[in-house]
């Protein structure tokens, strides 16, 4: 009967846990979406050769978002 009322202490105390942690989580968050996004440079990495097809298409996708979001892309 002991062994069982230990078990059950156990998994309570796991789910106290999991529970402050969420709640600190959830806490958090409101500080983060706060701030103003993007704040610095965009980086696009293309992981082709300059001037092929890809590259091409990325310069294009960073002006298009560069113009949109106000913000400077680099490729």
């Amino acid at each position: 009967m002991m062994e069982r009322t230990t078990k059950g202490m156990k998994h309570l105390t796991k789910a106290v846990t999991a529970a402050i942690l969420a709640l600190g989580l959830a806490l958090t968050t409101g500080a983060t979406q706060a701030q103003q996004y993007p704040s610095k440079p965009i980086k696009i990495v293309v992981g082709f050769a300059a001037g092929g097809p890809t590259d091409v298409i990325a310069r294009l996708l960073a002006q298009h978002m560069s113009m949109s979001m106000g913000q400077t892309v680099i490729v």
